[in-house]
């Protein structure tokens, strides 16, 4: 008897093509629910089930407490590629991997308190330093609202950046922390211009202890010298977490660029001029905006290659991040982000009067995109700064790297 049945997670192909490909076949089921995604302002539950029976919450996540822990390739191809498919589902995929790669810097302890129940255990939260938290005997106490918890619906865990409460000006300044989403309020302000999928929900908690084991100075963290990094066999936990985080949302702005130009394609297809009834796609105009826009789109994600490389190659050296590198990286990022917009302004502005309908796919994507590009880790204006300060020997100033 022969039968059709996937294998069972623990025994899937955990190598990168494998990966890739699974995400890839994965977008007949998300385009499927990636409307209601949009209409209820979180993803689908079949989407979220999807992507964890093929294993994508898995990619970050350190072998020691179940995961594959896979080169940030692995993860970039995979968030493009759910990208293209469901908006939604690729932010949420990029987020919880995202939090599981920094949750595998944490403390021994904490990683495996997380995952204790599961390797799918999904992490949410804002890491943002958008709460407080007060010393207390063997951990902190913490109280907040923290902004933009994308999947928090589906989430076992929240990560959360707090501000310290301290007179000591030598001491740390920032702390960041692992909580049960059961300790905290979910307040559904999501109402936005774009990414509505996502259900980027406000968090609030107050005043929860939490135990040393699930928290970590921020600075230390950020470095990629968290106390979990020697625990790995891989030196992927060694990447600055900015730099890993832009990477993460270069990766989905690729895959929503994508998505948009194809979708343009599509419906530029057959289409007619309303007053002349000649062929739209034999504009010339029209045909020069889409090659401009598809030289755009292939040089982002041409450059996210290789922001994936840089990142993994630093890494690969066992050696902290310099200013430079980060700078770099990080600049290179927010680039990839503008040069999607920009491609996807110029055909959008060639869609026609029905493009503008919410009815549009094009008109979402628009959105999206243009959303996507307001996140703090796709600031063109000051990553630009600090990377051209450090081309011209200068410190980086005050941006955060």
């Amino acid at each position: 008897m022969t039968t059709n049945a996937r294998p069972a997670i623990d025994q899937l192909d955990t190598t990168h093509a494998a990966v890739v490909a699974r995400a890839k076949a994965l977008a007949p089921i998300l385009a499927e629910h990636a409307a209601e995604s949009e209409a209820q302002r979180f993803v689908h539950p079949a989407s979220i089930a999807a992507m964890k029976d093929a294993g994508l919450f898995r990619i970050l996540l350190p072998q020691l407490v179940g995961g594959y822990e896979l080169r940030l390739r692995t993860m970039s191809e995979c968030v493009t590629a759910v990208s293209q498919a469901c908006t939604a589902s690729g932010w949420a995929l990029l987020v919880v991997t995202a939090h599981d790669w920094i949750v595998g810097m944490f403390p021994e302890a904490g990683q495996r308190e997380v995952y204790a129940d599961s390797p799918d255990a999904l992490v949410a939260g804002g890491l943002a330093t958008q709460g407080r938290a007060v010393r207390a005997d063997g951990g902190w106490t913490v109280s907040g609202r923290w902004q933009f918890a994308s999947a928090v619906d589906h989430s076992q865990w929240l990560i959360m950046g707090s501000t310290i409460e301290t007179s000591q000006p030598d001491d740390p300044k920032h702390v960041h922390v692992v909580v049960p989403t059961s300790d905290a309020t979910i307040d559904d302000t999501w109402f936005t211009l774009g990414l509505r999928g996502t259900g980027s929900k406000d968090i609030v908690v107050d005043n929860v202890f939490v135990p040393d084991h699930r928290a970590a100075f921020t600075g230390t963290l950020f470095g990629g010298r968290g106390d979990g990094v020697d625990l790995h066999p891989t030196n992927l936990y060694r990447t600055p977490v900015l730099s890993g985080l832009a990477l993460h949302l270069a990766s989905a702005t690729v895959g929503i660029a994508l998505a948009a130009q194809q979708r343009f394609i599509d419906q530029t297809t057959g289409r007619a001029h309303a007053y002349t009834g000649k062929a739209i796609r034999e504009s010339v105009g029209l045909q020069m905006r889409l090659a401009e826009s598809d030289a755009e789109i292939r040089a982002a994600q041409l450059l996210t290659f290789d922001l994936c490389d840089q990142l993994s190659d630093a890494a690969d050296s066992g050696e902290p991040a310099d200013n430079m590198l980060r700078a770099r990286t990080k600049w290179q990022a927010a680039y990839i982000t503008q040069l999607c917009r920009r491609a996807i302004d110029r055909i959008f502005q060639a869609s026609g009067a029905r493009g503008v309908h919410d009815s549009s796919a094009l008109q979402q994507l628009f959105r999206d995109l243009n959303t996507a590009t307001h996140h703090a880790t796709a600031d063109p204006d000051a990553a630009a700064e600090s990377y051209g300060r450090m081309l011209l020997g200068l410190s980086p100033g005050t941006y955060l790297l």
